[in-house]
């Protein structure tokens, strides 16, 4: 029912749970606990996890969309401005990439819970982005440079001849160019055999959904991330 998260809780400072039975919640079970920070995901078709959720005390925070492409035809080519460039991570840039990402992301479902400092919240986006260069997660690294420097970058999971977009992200000073396209582009040719691309955004990161669907991504399923911060008192 409830799966201890180490690693949200590791920067939280508190216990994490991930709910993985939404429907079978009951108030009981956290009118005593877990004195600390749970959360799941549904299906937004789920009206009975949603009610369970909502009655023990959770919070909707996001509206999560997902998008997939099949690896059939060919990718429309990205012509990246000059300066810019893309290719694999090394270990040298792992300092670099979690800088990008403590500072690149608004929509996340930490940065948009307003009982998660924004600290807090780059955090989790800093370190998870690190856990690719310990060998933690992630199958390919992805990087986007100018003049050298890394100002982006993606991560992606390998599942099921299935490539899973986990992260990606650009520095703020260089978005609006067309850049994730980029890195999306080089990830489609050059991360081996496979048959699907699934990427996930916000319901309101509007240039993100614009973006994958211009790259041929259609939304091919939704859900709510429901947030508890307890325990709630009877």
């Amino acid at each position: 029912m409830l799966v201890a998260d180490q690693f949200i809780g590791g920067i939280l400072g508190k216990p994490t749970w991930r709910v993985m039975e939404p429907g079978e919640v009951t108030p009981d079970m956290f009118r005593v606990g877990p004195d600390g920070f749970a959360y799941a995901k549904v299906d937004c078709a789920d009206i009975t996890s949603i009610k369970a959720l909502e009655k023990v005390g959770f919070n909707l925070i996001d509206t999560n969309t997902q998008f997939d492409r099949t690896n059939m035809g060919p990718w429309p080519e990205v012509v990246l401005p000059n300066g810019y460039n893309v290719r694999f991570a090394k270990s040298a840039d792992a300092a670099a990439v979690e800088k990008v990402a403590a500072t690149s992301f608004v929509y996340t479902r930490f940065h948009l819970d307003p009982m998660i400092p924004d600290k807090m919240a780059n955090d989790i986006k800093s370190h998870w982005a690190g856990n690719f260069f310990t060998g933690t997660r992630g199958e390919w690294m992805v990087v986007l440079t100018f003049h050298g420097k890394v100002v982006g970058f993606l991560q992606l999971l390998s599942k099921n001849e299935t490539i899973i977009i986990d992260l990606i992200a650009v520095d703020k000073t260089h978005q609006g160019k067309g850049l994730a396209a980029g890195m999306i582009e080089f990830a489609a040719k050059h991360c081996g055999e496979w048959g699907r691309m699934l990427a996930g955004t916000q319901l309101s990161n509007i240039p993100s959904t614009r973006a994958y669907e211009k790259r041929g991504f259609r939304m091919c399923g939704s859900s709510y991330v429901f947030h508890y911060h307890g325990p709630v008192k009877a």
